[in-house]
């Protein structure tokens, strides 16, 4: 066997032969700057990305001055719903995500691609180039904060030529300035200004340094990233995904860079702009994307996201100002731009104040599984400023509940009439509640004890839990989901939000939302199911959840794609969008098959929703974290025996767990 195919057999990701589109490319990235590799044939590909690149237009020239939380509210209370949905609708013209651009390398007469490899664990892509049939390897990375990847070319070996292909959608979007592009025989460079005259602007950095057989990555945050944890399922494909999953955090999502939007480092070259502006949808993509980070001990790439959150808030509070019109307090935009800025869309999602409270629960999550003093004031000082903005959006009624002006339940009812409920839904219910338990433990933390008692009570105020006779929880009083549907949000309470109300059939609740069929789910919507069902303990359901999901709902090279690409009925959705959440939920599933915890019960249960398949068969983690910070390592040998250690966080405000029985 050639050497490159010898390095790409044992590597994350690997192709014999070309890759023709760029959702199958191999990606490499160092948290600001990607890349997606590909080609085929005679033509090597590297589309540039950048995380910063983005066309951040000013609110006044693409939102109308109805675009304001008082319209929506007379919108929803008059049924007018064809206003309501021309005011809130997508719009082109708004701030989007840009895509970069592709270098398209010509390989000399007589060399084709014979293979591409990804290796995770150096951050390396591997390009095998048959020349007439000697196949020598071309190795590329990302230093660390380099806005240029290097590419290692062996001795003798060189290029026909190189030559930037720009987007189509710039020329459609218009008043960009024209780019400068420097390419020699050594580089190639392309560097772009940014049009728009908003917040947080970036201009475009990024190329090609091509380097001899002696050149050595200089990325050690890498190595130290992949020292974190690990994983190992008897599921080779499975295994393959939870690793891509922990490759994307080490390459899209590191400390001071911005986190992963839609699309992270990797935006579509396909001379469209990225699907939904390829924006931060806060509605379920931003929070799912970063579920697996905290147990797997990835905090710098979680607090990336916390960061960038925090150091919004000025922006946050202008929302709050002018389109809510309150005089203080912070809402954080369902779906926004780099800047923090709203991006225009479904309102009952876009413009829900609740949304921010799921975002906030996720950078709670930070805190919970790597407490410090600091950080619980500092994101006490962040949820205050939440507080302020949520609190003028609800009020006490004659049963002395607070509730919302306006409540929904992403996406049920898509943008339709039934997009608004009765107040308050088990969605909004579920999210006040825990912010509000979640503000209390970081004021206690703190060292602000009254400050918490008083969040805790008021968490206690939000309504009963909407629980029918059967068990079955409701989306809102009287509404139950009675066909299928994507978005299991009337189930947050269950996972992530860890809290299981009183009265609530939990696995009869699971049951019937799956029960209602996929017709129409997402791929995330697999990895999503198979974590409920290994929070419930049922090892062969989520087994077969993650399975479908890699089967029908990931591209080649790993990525996420929104529709079932095998056309076999998983979903009546068969579009490809990419998008990295899916991703990262099914990974988020895999560590709760293998670690589970019941935070009401500090109580922690190892191996907790092994399949029979796995049966006979070595599993092992090392260094899962829970709350509190303490890390757990296990086996779980061939023949059923179990070993494992709990190492606690020192000073840490969880206790360590009690240990469950384990299989």
């Amino acid at each position: 066997m050639p050497t490159a195919l010898l390095i790409a057999a044992l590597s994350l990701f690997s192709r014999t032969g070309g890759i023709a589109s760029w959702d199958e490319a191999m990606t490499l990235g160092n948290g600001v700057v990607g890349a997606l590799v590909w080609g085929e044939g005679g033509t090597l590909n590297i589309t540039f990305d950048r995380a910063d690149f983005w066309v951040n237009v000013p609110d006044s020239e693409y939102l109308g001055s109805d675009y304001t939380w008082q319209t929506l509210l007379d919108c929803v209370r008059k049924g007018d719903h064809e206003r309501r949905m021309w005011i809130f609708r997508m719009t082109d013209g708004g701030s989007s995500k840009l895509p970069g651009v592709r270098l398209a390398i010509k390989l000399n007469e007589g060399d084709r691609i014979a293979g591409f490899a990804l290796d995770s664990k150096k951050e390396l892509v591997t390009v095998a180039v048959d020349s007439q049939g000697v196949v020598r390897d071309l190795v590329a990375w990302f230093d660390d904060g380099d806005d240029m990847m290097t590419m290692v070319l062996p001795d003798g070996f060189s290029f026909a030529s190189m030559e930037f292909i720009e987007n189509g959608s710039f020329a459609r979007l218009g008043g960009f300035p024209e780019p400068v592009v420097d390419i020699a025989a050594d580089h190639a460079i392309y560097r772009r200004e940014n049009r728009s005259r908003g917040k947080f602007d970036r201009g475009f950095s990024a190329g090609l340094r091509l380097a001899g057989p002696g050149a050595k990555p200089k990325h050690g945050y890498v190595e130290a990233f992949c020292a974190e944890s690990s994983v190992s399922i008897p599921d080779s494909d499975l295994q393959q995904l939870y690793d891509f999953a922990m490759h994307l955090y080490c390459a899209g999502s590191r400390r001071p860079n911005p986190p992963l939007a839609l699309q992270g480092l990797w935006t579509c070259d396909d001379g469209q702009m990225p699907p939904w502006q390829g924006d931060y949808h806060n509605d379920l993509n931003i929070q799912m994307t970063y579920w697996a980070a905290p147990p797997a001990g990835h905090f710098d790439s979680i607090e990336a996201m916390c960061d960038f959150y925090i150091a919004l808030l000025p922006e946050f509070q202008r929302f709050a100002r002018e389109v809510f019109g309150f005089g203080e307090g912070a809402i954080i935009p369902g779906a926004m731009g780099y800047a923090g800025q709203e991006i225009r869309g479904w309102s009952a999602y876009n413009m829900q104040p609740t949304e921010g409270l799921w975002v906030f629960a996720t950078i709670c999550d930070a805190w919970y599984y790597n407490p410090s003093v600091e950080r619980a004031r500092r994101y006490l000082e962040f949820g205050r400023e939440l507080e302020k903005g949520i609190r003028q959006c609800y009020e006490k009624d004659a049963d002395g509940v607070n509730r919302l002006h306006l409540s929904s339940s992403p996406e049920w009812g898509d943008d339709g009439p039934l997009s608004y409920a009765k107040p308050n839904t088990t969605y909004d219910r579920t999210l006040l509640e825990e912010f509000h338990k979640r503000l209390g433990d970081l004021a206690e933390a703190a060292g602000f004890g009254e400050e918490a008692a008083g969040y805790r009570a008021l968490a206690k105020t939000f309504g009963p839990e909407l629980v029918r006779e059967d068990g079955l929880v409701e989306i809102s009083e009287g509404v139950l989901m009675d066909e299928s549907h994507r978005h299991p949000s009337h189930l947050i309470w269950f996972f992530p939000m860890n809290d299981l109300p009183c009265g609530i059939d939990a696995e009869k609740c699971v049951s019937h939302w799956e029960g209602l069929g996929p017709d129409w789910w997402c791929g995330y919507s697999y990895a999503w199911a198979a974590c409920f069902d290994a929070r419930l303990g049922k090892g062969d359901a989520a087994l077969e959840k993650l399975k479908t999901f890699a089967k029908a709902f990931v591209s080649e090279c790993g990525f996420h794609l929104n529709g079932d690409q095998t056309k076999s009925g998983y979903s009546r959705y068969e579009y490809r969008p990419m998008t990295l959440e899916g991703n990262f939920g099914f990974a988020r599933a895999v560590q709760e098959m293998l670690l589970g915890y019941d935070w009401a019960a500090n109580e922690l249960s190892i191996f907790p929703a092994i399949p029979a398949e796995w049966d006979g068969k070595e599993i092992s983690f090392r260094n899962l974290r829970i709350p509190g910070g303490h890390s757990v390592s296990a086996v779980r040998h061939a023949d059923g025996s179990v070993e494992y250690s709990l190492s606690e966080f020192a000073n840490s405000p969880i206790k360590p767990p009690k240990v469950s029985a384990r299989k």
